[in-house]
């Protein structure tokens, strides 16, 4: 008798390993599911940086053209302003 309650306290006992073995599995694979998920939002926001810092530098660009065309024709201006005065 006391043979047999050994037994099943054993194979209770192995129970217990499998479930808890089988819990810390399903928390594995729920972490990797996460961790996947927050690793493609690190990259979709990586993108979306690289995009804005395409279109800021493009815009950059832009204007540092804009400036040298408003210098440009600043000076124009300000040598007509210079012979209309002679």
């Amino acid at each position: 008798m006391e043979e047999i309650i050994k037994q099943k306290d054993e194979e209770i006992k192995r129970l217990h390993e499998v479930y808890d073995i089988e819990n810390v599995m399903k928390m594995f694979d729920t972490l990797n599911n996460e961790n996947d998920r927050m690793y493609n939002e690190l990259m979709m926001i990586k993108l979306k940086n690289k995009h804005i810092e395409k279109h800021y530098n493009y815009l950059a660009n832009k204007y540092k053209e804009m400036e040298q065309k408003a210098n440009k024709y600043k000076h124009i201006a300000l040598e007509a302003l210079a012979e209309d005065e002679d």
